[in-house]
């Protein structure tokens, strides 16, 4: 009389074991649409910042989950940041930069997706029709055609204890850079540590060599384009350092005159293209980091 067989074993993975799988899945898909972007060279459009984010935000969402969706956003978008870091090289700068949209877009779209699986017929509405330009806006950037115009200029005016003359001879001296720059400007961005040339002919040239921070050193080559009475302006011919990842300086314009309460008035012009995208979102800070840029000038190249 043959022997029973024993009953066969079965084992279905747990909700904890669908979890885990599910967050894995979505990491290793997140890892090649990361590895896409950057060999596609779209690392600078809202392709990075808006529209990875939204699918971990979307993928999270509709992935086996424990706990919340926003808590799945949280924990997707900081193994994502690690993940940049390490497989890309991106320095500080440009994590802290990134990290506030890359949880709030996270965020707004697990969000969404929650709204729309369980929410009621209004709220449902809504977030279908917010979900889709979240999804159009992370393509900012990818084409010409969906890019906001990236030339930007910002203007500083001050008032420089010293005459016309003396500003003018500032001027055509070789820049030095003695005092520490502002903190924004101090976080991990290259800074300046030689520079070389001198003269306000047309055709003098300036040579700002820039080390240490984010990236690899680097000069940026300016040459007088143009100069006159009280004005003169630097065009930039080549730039090898790290700031081309973020931005393109395109002129200098330094103009000054006698002011009526003494000393001489100095407005200091810095015509710029952004590089990054979204607009909305990197071109304040970029503005605002050029401004400090521009005050550092007066009253450290432009000051006797």
């Amino acid at each position: 009389m043959s022997q029973p067989s024993p009953p066969r074993s079965s084992h279905r993975p747990n909700s904890a074991q669908w979890v885990l799988a599910g967050f894995v899945v979505v990491m290793g898909v997140f890892s090649l649409a990361l590895r896409a972007t950057y060999a596609t060279h779209l690392e600078q459009t809202s392709l990075l910042f808006i529209g990875l984010p939204t699918f971990l935000g979307v993928a999270l969402a509709l992935a086996p989950r424990a706990g919340t969706a926003i808590g799945m956003a949280l924990r997707g978008v900081t193994l994502a940041l690690l993940l940049s870091a390490i497989a890309f090289g991106e320095g500080f700068v440009c994590i802290a930069m990134a990290a506030p949209l890359f949880y709030g877009v996270a965020i707004v779209a697990a969000v969404l997706v929650d709204v729309i699986r369980s929410g009621r017929r209004g709220t449902k509405t809504f977030a279908f029709a917010l979900l889709p330009a979240l999804i159009v806006a992370g393509a900012e950037g990818v084409l010409p055609a969906l890019s906001f115009d990236r030339a930007e200029s910002v203007s500083v005016t001050k008032v420089v204890a010293a005459s016309p003359e003396a500003v003018e001879a500032a001027l055509a001296r070789t820049p030095t850079f003695p005092d520490p720059l502002p903190p924004f400007l101090r976080i991990g961005f290259p800074l300046p540590v030689e520079t070389s040339g001198e003269g306000l002919a047309r055709g003098d040239r300036r040579v700002i060599h820039f080390a240490g921070g984010e990236g690899h050193p680097g000069d940026m080559t300016f040459v007088v384009e143009d100069s006159g009475p009280g004005s003169v302006r630097f065009a930039l011919v080549d730039d090898t350092s790290h700031i081309a990842h973020w931005l393109d300086w395109d002129t200098s314009e330094v103009a000054w005159q006698a002011d009526p309460d003494g000393g001489t008035r100095v407005t200091w012009t810095i015509g710029f293209t952004r590089r990054l995208d979204p607009a909305w979102y990197f071109a304040p800070s970029e503005r605002y980091a050029m401004r400090l840029a521009a005050e550092v000038l007066v009253d450290q190249v432009a000051t006797p």
